[in-house]
């Protein structure tokens, strides 16, 4: 059995709540332990809420980011392929210009 360490608040707590069950019948003490557990369980309930509303937010977001990476790597794609086309252009007119500078040598000759 593992026995955890209370920190000196937990101490504190522990020890004021045992200074209001004292002198309690069971059925008091009963009633009160059943009002602390359904507070306990409310905020539960509404944490519970609360980390699935903040889950949804999370994953609407993913998903924007998602799609915002996703067009920026298409828009990166497209320029990757305009660049590799105009490389293409270029080389086709250096070619054209040493042909024709070729060509007008052996005219000048």
């Amino acid at each position: 059995m593992t026995t955890t360490k209370m920190t000196k608040e937990q101490e504190e707590g522990f020890e004021r709540y045992m200074e209001c069950v004292r002198g309690l019948d069971e059925d008091q003490v009963s009633r009160l332990a059943g009002r602390e557990y359904e507070t306990v369980q409310e905020m539960y309930e509404e944490l519970k809420k609360e980390m699935l509303i903040k889950h949804e937010r999370d994953q609407k977001r993913i998903a924007e980011l998602k799609q915002q990476i996703a067009a920026k790597n298409e828009e990166l794609a497209r320029k990757e392929a305009l660049k590799k086309e105009l490389e293409s252009q270029i080389l086709l007119e250096k070619a054209e210009a040493e042909r024709l500078a070729s060509h007008c040598m052996k005219a000048a000759k």
